[in-house]
């Protein structure tokens, strides 16, 4: 119990860090702000401002009361200052290619708009900018550890029975499986159905993982969802086989379940990882077989 408290508390830590680098340099710079308003205003800092001095000079503050302290000292800043963080703010703004950094420098050549005013809101953008990148961060983390988790359940679902079975009945060989209705009509289409559909996601989350955000990301791989796909993929496997069983599609392709050899349950297999792993397959070869009804008749 005490590991697993240990390793919460690891984690939970880590989501409230930022990297120590870039933390340092953040708190590098505001504190010589600090240094600055210090100067300027001396022991007369009001409660607040004064407040936010204190949080920047202790050794380890939060992002978030970084970002808050921040927020607050911009009120203090000398006016060549506010218009230097401005222009250094805008260009980080661009380099983030935020949405809002056009709009802030249409804004900041209007004579009528208080200067100080928009580098708060700019920094405000920034600063939301960088929560949401970790929280996308930290999200695509979690869906690729549940993915894992769920992909050495449903490995270790796929090699154990036939390691057994290739220990206990080497001298059958492979083919009386086909034989065997809990093999043929359980085994084949739910751990190899499973194992289509999984590698689907698995593939998607590879190639696109980058581009996904917190929304996208809760909205395809929690687990509720990937145990969906799973279950529609032991469907798709389940309808290839019967499709193969009533000669539906029939072909050099496909195994024959009359004296099945080892590579027939090969082709089983085959067949039965494709129908989970392709969403589109079943629903094709249903419509090629409602268009043409006697295609696979003898």
């Amino acid at each position: 119990m005490k590991l697993i408290d240990w390793i919460n508390a690891g984690i939970q830590y880590r989501r409230e860090c930022a990297p120590v680098i870039l933390r340092k340099v953040c708190l590098g710079r505001l504190r010589a702000h600090v240094n600055e308003i210090t100067v300027s205003l001396g022991n007369e800092a009001p409660t607040q401002i004064a407040a936010a001095i204190e949080i920047l000079r202790r050794p380890d503050p939060s992002w978030a009361e970084v970002f808050e302290a921040e927020q607050i000292l911009i009120h203090a800043l000398p006016d060549p200052t506010v218009s230097a963080e401005f222009v250094r703010r805008l260009s980080e703004a661009e380099t983030l290619k935020l949405p809002s950094a056009e709009n802030f420098k249409n804004a900041v050549n209007n004579s009528t708009q208080d200067k100080r005013k928009l580098l708060s809101a700019l920094v405000g953008d920034i600063n939301r900018s960088f929560v949401k990148r970790r929280v996308d961060r930290f999200e695509r983390y979690d869906a690729g550890t549940r993915l894992l988790v769920i992909s050495l359940v449903v490995l270790a679902t796929l090699l154990v029975p036939v390691l057994l079975y290739r220990l206990f009945h080497e001298q059958n060989g492979y083919g009386p499986l086909l034989s065997s209705k809990i093999f043929s009509w359980l085994y084949a289409p739910i751990a190899f159905g499973s194992a289509g559909a999984l590698f689907s996601r698995l593939i998607a989350f590879q190639n696109s993982s980058e581009l996904l955000d917190y929304e996208a990301l809760k909205g395809a791989y929690l687990v509720r969802w990937i145990m969906l796909r799973i279950v529609v993929g032991i469907f798709g496997a389940l309808i290839i086989q019967i499709l193969l069983r009533g000669q539906f599609i029939i072909g050099p392709l496909f195994p024959s379940l009359n004296n099945p050899t080892d590579i027939d349950v090969m082709k089983l297999l085959v067949w039965s990882f494709v129908g989970g792993f392709s969403e589109r397959l079943v629903p094709r070869t249903l419509e090629g077989i409602d268009i043409n009804p006697d295609k696979g008749r003898g």
